[in-house]
């Protein structure tokens, strides 16, 4: 491994899946992303979990999900159910091209469609087979082992590596850090982040993230309230009682997400299931209009077109001067048009 890199997410090899957008931990990809630190979520038929690999509950039937070669490299195992003792399972393990001594281990392979035999030299991307399923369901385990020694199949998991350095550097060409710029996407506030798939969009904005909160250094806690309640909740004193309560020296929060430049529609829902809210909104300096909610009254603002071309767009709940009562914002949701 060359390095490491801040990330909370890992790109990935299953491939032609360039249609499918998957919440998956905080982001929103084009590709299908894997990650999953805790237990297993399913988002829309689709789960991702850490075991003695990264597994991914996708199939639901045979020959429709491609197996890409994470990169060059020589396959030195593609075995069938006699090695695996699963019907139907093969298992494909295939050695870097770049660095010899690591093996990218991909089990759970429909055996009848394995696409690539032992000893064979495969480029990157190239298919070399197909996750296994069954009609109702299947799944993929996929791995990345570094070892002086071939792996076999019973210790194919020796010495795992925590693989996402080496495939951001495989799938970019270098570590570098990147900005995100999304073309679309949604927040929800009304979800534990670990359950939504995102990072909590309740924290300061960051650049890498490339979404969030603009605070700036009065709020020593780095986030509005509401991480764990239904709504993200905004007044002029944050965690007001707590050591970590601040005075915003301003009228107003913006909510801040890093996109392509072009014209993007957003709605925004408001409200609060236990505060009487006031919020008026504006997106990118266009008036939304005032929202004076009862408690547990919610309402979506109307869909709002507005031109972005700084690649910033931004969203303002103004606030109650006077602390009486919250802004609260349970969902944001965006998307470029045409």
């Amino acid at each position: 491994m060359k390095g490491s890199i801040y990330s909370d997410n890992i790109l990935v090899m299953v491939h032609d899946l360039r249609d499918v957008n998957w919440n998956v931990w905080f982001v929103m990809l084009t590709t299908l992303s894997l990650a999953c630190a805790r237990t297993s979520h399913a988002h829309d038929g689709v789960v991702a979990r850490w075991g003695n690999a990264v597994y991914v509950d996708l199939a639901v039937g045979k020959q429709l999900h491609p197996l890409a070669a994470i990169e060059a490299g020589t396959v030195v195992m593609a075995a069938g159910p006699d090695v695996t003792g699963s019907k139907n399972e093969g298992c494909i393990i295939i050695r870097s091209e770049s660095q010899q001594d690591i093996y990218y281990i991909y089990k759970h392979v429909y055996d009848r469609f394995m696409s690539v035999k032992n000893g064979q030299h495969v480029v990157k991307g190239q298919t070399v087979g197909y996750i296994w399923g069954d009609g109702k369901w299947g799944h993929l385990h996929f791995a990345v082992v570094r070892r002086e020694e071939r792996p076999g199949y019973r210790d194919r998991y020796d010495n795992l590596l925590n693989c996402f350095p080496h495939l951001y550097e495989l799938w970019h060409g270098d570590l570098r850090r990147r900005r995100r710029r999304r073309t679309e996407g949604e927040f929800n506030f009304d979800k534990p982040y670990w359950i939504d798939g995102y990072r909590s969009a309740a924290y300061v904005h960051d650049a890498i993230v490339g979404y969030g909160w603009r605070l700036g250094r009065w709020c020593a806690a780095g986030r509005i309230e509401g991480d764990n309640e239904p709504n993200g909740r905004l007044r002029k004193v944050l965690h007001q009682g707590i050591p970590a309560e601040a005075v915003n020296p301003r009228d107003h929060y913006d909510f801040e997400v890093d996109v392509e430049p072009g014209r993007y529609s957003i709605q925004l829902k408001l409200g609060d299931r236990e505060h009487a809210t006031w919020q008026r909104v504006s997106i990118e300096g266009i008036d939304v209009g005032t929202y004076s909610l009862a408690q547990n009254e919610l309402q979506w603002t109307p869909e709002t077109v507005v031109p972005v071309k700084d690649g910033r767009l931004t969203i303002r709940l103004q606030i109650k001067d006077d602390n009486s009562l919250y802004a609260a914002v349970k969902r944001i949701q965006y998307q470029r048009v045409r």
